[in-house]
């Protein structure tokens, strides 16, 4: 995906999640500091792929946005998860963001949101 993504312009937001399970040793004090290495890895790695370090943003929200219910393994399973988000700011640029997400694996699909700019 940062390979794919290098060569474009889109600002692109890398979000980190956690279960609700709380996790508490010298590396990640809480969810929010494990959150918060989720996202900045994929940062690192898409900077040492190419992309440039002004177009990223790293977020942590830890079990704050969960996709499934953390009452079952496999909820839990779904929560911890990296998401990309890829902004544009006129439907032609979602149109070129979709088109280049089709040379990635499973074309983009789950590993990466393309939405409106904010």
């Amino acid at each position: 995906v940062a390979r794919i993504l290098a060569p474009t312009v889109f600002p692109i937001t890398v979000e980190g999640h956690t279960d609700n399970i709380p996790i508490a040793n010298p590396q990640f004090p809480s969810n929010w500091e494990l959150s918060g290495a989720r996202a900045s890895s994929v940062v690192r790695l898409m900077i040492d792929n190419g992309v440039a370090a002004s177009r990223l943003t790293a977020t942590g929200y830890a079990d704050q946005r969960p996709v499934a219910d953390n009452h079952q393994a496999d909820g839990r399973s779904r929560n911890r998860r990296v998401s990309i988000t890829v902004d544009f700011k006129n439907p032609d640029e979602r149109a070129t963001v979709l088109d280049i997400l089709q040379n990635t694996p499973n074309g983009g699909k789950g590993a990466v949101k393309v939405s409106p700019a904010q």
